[in-house]
C-alpha cells in the first residue's frame, strides 16, 4: 500500500493490502491454536492486524487479553494495544495516556504517549505553538523527570532487550528538552548499541549538540 496516508493509497493497493492482512489473520489464528502457550500470534492480531483490518474494538481487545493470558507482560501485545488507543487510530490522547499510566507494565510507555501527543500537534495539526506548550507543560516535565529518576536513571543497558525502553526514553527526553544531563546520559548508554536504534535518537548519537540544542532552546 506504500507508506503514505490512506488518502494516497490506490484502491488496488488497498485491496492487496487487506487481502494480505486477512491471510495473516487466518495464519495467526491457526498458529495460536497449534501452540497454546505462545502469545505471539494473539499479540500480532491485537496490534497490526486489528489496525489494518479495522476489526471491531471488542475483537481487538479479546486478542489482546488472549495474549496476556499466555504472557501477562508481553511487550508486543501492549505495544499493539497502545497503538490502537492513539488518537491517529481512532482513540484519544486521554485514552492513550490512561493506558500508559494505568495498564502498561513498563512506566516508560508514558514517554511514548507524550511523544505521540506532541507529534500530533507538531505534524498532524502543524501547530508548533501548541506542540511547544505541550512539551514544556510543567506537569508533563515533572512526570517525565519523576519516571526518569524512578525507572531508568540508574539502569544500565546490559543486553539488547533493554535498548528499546532506553531509546524511547532518549527520544522523549530529546524532544521535551527538560534536562540536558539526563538526555546526554541516555544517549551515552545507547552509544554502544547505536546499530539497534533509529530515527531522532540515531541522529542525536551522531551530532548530540545540534539535536539537543534544537529542542532545549525553543522557548
Amino acid at each position: 500500500r506504500g507508506s503514505g496516508t490512506a488518502a494516497t493509497v490506490s484502491s488496488d493497493a488497498a485491496s492487496q493490502f487487506h487481502l494480505g492482512l486477512d491471510a495473516a489473520r487466518r495464519a495467526l489464528l491457526q498458529a495460536a491454536d497449534q501452540d497454546r502457550e505462545d502469545p505471539t500470534p494473539f499479540a500480532l492480531l491485537a496490534g497490526s492486524v486489528s489496525m489494518g483490518l479495522q476489526v471491531p474494538k471488542e475483537q481487538a481487545i479479546a486478542w489482546f487479553e488472549a495474549a496476556l493470558a499466555r504472557h501477562p507482560t508481553n511487550a508486543a501485545a501492549y505495544m499493539g494495544r497502545f497503538s490502537l488507543v492513539c488518537q491517529k487510530w481512532g482513540g484519544s490522547h486521554a485514552q492513550m495516556k490512561d493506558f500508559a499510566r494505568n495498564r502498561a507494565p513498563d512506566k516508560i510507555m508514558i514517554y511514548k504517549a507524550f511523544y505521540e501527543e506532541w507529534l500530533w500537534y507538531e505534524n498532524f495539526l502543524n501547530d508548533p505553538r501548541r506542540s511547544l506548550r505541550f512539551r514544556k507543560d510543567p506537569a508533563i516535565v515533572a512526570e517525565t523527570m519523576q519516571i526518569y529518576h524512578d525507572s531508568i536513571a540508574q539502569e544500565a543497558i546490559s543486553d539488547l532487550s533493554l535498548v528499546s525502553r532506553h531509546s524511547t526514553a532518549a527520544e522523549w527526553l530529546l524532544v521535551c528538552g527538560c534536562d540536558e544531563e539526563a538526555t546526554r546520559g541516555e544517549l551515552e548508554k545507547l552509544r554502544p548499541w547505536k546499530s539497534a536504534v533509529g530515527g531522532r535518537v540515531a541522529i542525536a548519537l551522531v551530532n548530540p549538540d545540534a539535536v539537543i540544542s534544537r529542542y532545549s532552546t525553543q522557548e
